[in-house]
């Protein structure tokens, strides 16, 4: 059994586009996931997830935010994107499925 990483070695990762209240709705998926289901053998790998876009500002604020609220753990950071694309490849490169805006 392999031991869990203490709490201040653990790194993750958290994606949000985020709209400004008074931008479009066109682009906005509300409770529609971006979802493909596919059956893969072992041999053929796992999968990639693509995310194509830019870092933005919204309202004058800053591109990246963080927040720190014990000496001891890393900064919890979230950055505002904009996706122009998001698509699902097979580990062989082949698209499984995409969005794009």
């Amino acid at each position: 059994m392999v031991a869990a990483a203490p709490l201040a070695e653990v790194q993750t990762v958290g994606v949000a586009t985020v709209f400004g209240r008074d931008g479009s709705r066109l682009l906005r998926r509300g409770a529609r996931a971006y979802e493909v289901v596919r059956k893969v053998t072992p041999e053929e790998g796992g999968f990639r997830l693509v995310l194509e876009g830019r870092f933005s500002s919204m309202d004058g604020q800053s591109v990246v935010r963080c927040t720190g609220q014990e000496p001891n753990r890393r900064p919890i950071c979230f950055a505002r994107v904009e996706f122009d694309r998001v698509a699902i490849e097979a580990a062989s490169g082949e698209v499984l499925e995409e969005w794009r805006n």
